[in-house]
């Protein structure tokens, strides 16, 4: 069966929230609701914001940033999406545009953060 853009968004983000419990996931929009921040946030701004505090417990000196744009298999950006990744991209920004829990998860490990308990 295939899975929707907000069930995609919705298991990210639950996914995220267990593996990581130290980090911060912003939510800037669900899909369908982004004319409702029409101007609070720049246009093509990703779906998800992930902060990883850097403190002892996470052994990370600093804290890391991942933006996250979700699509599901088919999704395509939009070209203020495009854009957006452009300049992210060249901000040497982590992240990117993601179709499933699985490769949130390989872009937060390959960035050196390790999952709570394996997820």
């Amino acid at each position: 069966m295939k899975q929707s853009e907000k069930a995609l968004q919705e298991d990210i983000v639950t996914w995220l929230r267990l593996a990581l419990p130290h980090a911060l996931v912003f939510q800037f929009a669900r899909p369908g609701g982004h004319k409702a921040l029409m101007g609070a946030v720049p246009v093509g701004c990703p779906d998800l914001l992930v902060i990883i505090p850097g403190s002892v417990e996470t052994d990370y000196e600093l804290p890391k940033h991942f933006f996250f744009e979700v699509k599901t298999l088919s999704g395509r950006l939009t070209i203020g999406q495009e854009a957006m990744w452009a300049r992210l991209g060249n901000a040497g920004c982590l992240g990117g545009i993601v179709r499933s829990v699985a490769a949130v998860r390989k872009i937060v490990v390959d960035a050196g953060c390790e999952p709570r308990g394996g997820l």
